[in-house]
């Protein structure tokens, strides 16, 4: 990409959180087109920065589109509930507008997905979050067949799930994520698998409850996360794919996935040549998942083995 062209896309950037301000205070301005209001989950703790990332992209997206569909104002809801009935409130065109979540198939049946990959697939890349005092407990394993002998733990409604389950690895579920630190931390399961771009955004978490990342092994599957709108909001989920192709076309996008720190961060710190990669096959992937269009994905985990990746790797 051209310096002139970096240099505006950074400049956007930069502006990107003030935009994401700008969007929520727009929801009680008297402007002469009333923007269009977008609810939201809200964030799970004051100190939960998971959604950082995927809010500062919806705004980069809003901001690509507005020209065309207007202004857009974000709203977050009062409190926040489960993926389970947060699919069937936005279903329902009740309290939310959007989620930002794993795909799988019965959820693409439930809701309209908008299939661009918005981590680049790195929510199927999963370290073990494992109590302080036990790290280096996973150094000799190798394989899924290793793997299944500690026991894992999941939210009870999340894709993640079934897709450990089907790998006939043993999980126990709970409804959120901080419950799942709390049965880990009582030592009720061995590990909880967070997807590489959860661990920064976490890292208060893991303090609290002692817990600390597995160094050198990543567990991998393909789980492309989306945005999923109501079945009639078609008009939605087509400014929002209008906008994210515009992103990834113009490298706001890449640039933005590239300095988040939620990312960035945790890829230079936890992908290194020597990390030990376990293959996981997600036999709920969606048929229609864009698994052909390899700039959607992150090139050095997936590269041209997105399909293999999709099979795993363990048939015993």
């Amino acid at each position: 990409m051209p310096e002139a062209g970096r240099k505006r896309i950074g400049a956007r950037l930069f502006l990107i959180p003030a935009l994401i301000a700008g969007l929520i205070g727009q929801a009680g301005a008297g402007d002469d087109e009333t923007p269009l209001t977008i609810r939201h989950m809200p964030t799970d703790t004051s100190f939960d920065l998971r959604d950082a990332y995927v809010l500062e992209l919806l705004a980069l997206v809003l901001e690509q589109t507005e020209a065309d569909y207007g202004p857009a104002a974000l709203r977050a809801a009062p409190f926040r509930v489960s993926q389970s009935r947060a699919a069937r409130l936005i279903r329902d065109g009740e309290y939310l507008d959007i989620i930002w979540a794993m795909t799988s198939r019965q959820r693409e049946e439930t809701l309209l997905p908008v299939r661009i990959p918005l981590m680049r697939g790195l929510m199927g890349a999963r370290l073990l979050v494992v109590r302080r005092e036990h790290v280096g407990r996973f150094a000799a394993v190798d394989n899924l067949r290793e793997l299944r002998e500690f026991a894992l733990a999941q939210g009870h409604d999340w894709p993640d799930t079934p897709v450990l389950r089907a790998n006939r690895l043993t999980v126990e579920t709970s409804s959120d994520g901080d419950s799942l630190f709390r049965m880990l931390a009582h030592a009720r399961v061995d590990a909880v698998p967070r997807a590489i771009t959860e661990i920064w955004a976490e890292a208060d978490s893991y303090r609290r409850h002692d817990l600390a990342v597995e160094p050198g092994l990543l567990l991998l599957y393909p789980a492309p996360n989306y945005f999923f709108v109501a079945p009639d909001r078609e008009d939605l989920q087509r400014r929002l794919h209008e906008g994210l192709e515009r992103a990834i076309a113009d490298g706001s996008f890449q640039a933005l996935f590239d300095r988040h720190p939620s990312i960035g961060q945790a890829l230079q710190q936890h992908l290194t040549e020597d990390t030990r990669i376990i293959r996981l096959s997600n036999p709920d992937l969606p048929a229609d998942t864009p698994l052909e269009r390899s700039e959607l994905w992150h090139a050095p985990l997936f590269g041209n083995d997105r399909r293999q990746s999709a099979a795993g790797e363990d048939s015993d």
